[in-house]
């Protein structure tokens, strides 16, 4: 299926849910494998958007404002991902400057993630956050594909894959 402008919309913000939603999932289960509330993690994390406060406790406010950031955040990269689908299914020579946005996105959020939060590194271990960006990446790039079954064949097809 080739995708019109309007559907990169629809598939970018359903993308960025299902990313979110993905590592939403994935927290949660770090922190109740480590012995934690469910909203540990988000609560901590949030703590550190809207106070300085060092007591580290589960809230509503600090739930919902990272959740709140976080999930703009994948609904703007879920976008900008189906965006490059779509135009890699116009423009099959685009896909390496696709792949390396795609590869750049990824290890940012790990870099971003781990630079913000050093205070809150004993909240959650780097690996728990390259393993939720992994599931992320992994979820949202399955359905892009299966929302695009031709676009590896226009890649081939047009001599530009690896």
């Amino acid at each position: 299926m080739e995708a019109s402008r309007s559907s990169v919309w629809v598939d970018g913000l359903f993308t960025g849910v299902l990313g979110y939603v993905a590592v939403v999932i994935f927290v949660g289960l770090v922190d109740l494998a480590l012995g934690r509330s469910l909203f540990y993690t988000p609560a901590a994390f949030g703590d550190g958007l809207i106070s300085t406060d060092a007591d580290r406790f589960v809230s509503a406010a600090p739930v919902l404002a990272y959740n709140g950031l976080h999930l703009l955040v994948f609904l703007v990269v879920g976008v900008l991902v189906s965006w490059l689908a779509y135009e890699v299914e116009l423009h099959p020579a685009v896909w390496y400057v696709a792949f390396f946005a795609c590869v750049s996105i990824f290890f940012l959020s790990v870099f971003f993630i781990t630079a913000f939060g050093d205070p809150l590194g004993e909240v959650l271990p780097w690996w728990a956050i390259f393993g939720a960006n992994i599931v992320a990446a992994g979820v949202m790039g399955t359905y892009l594909v299966k929302r695009h079954p031709q676009l590896w064949r226009k890649i081939e097809s047009s001599g530009a894959a690896l």
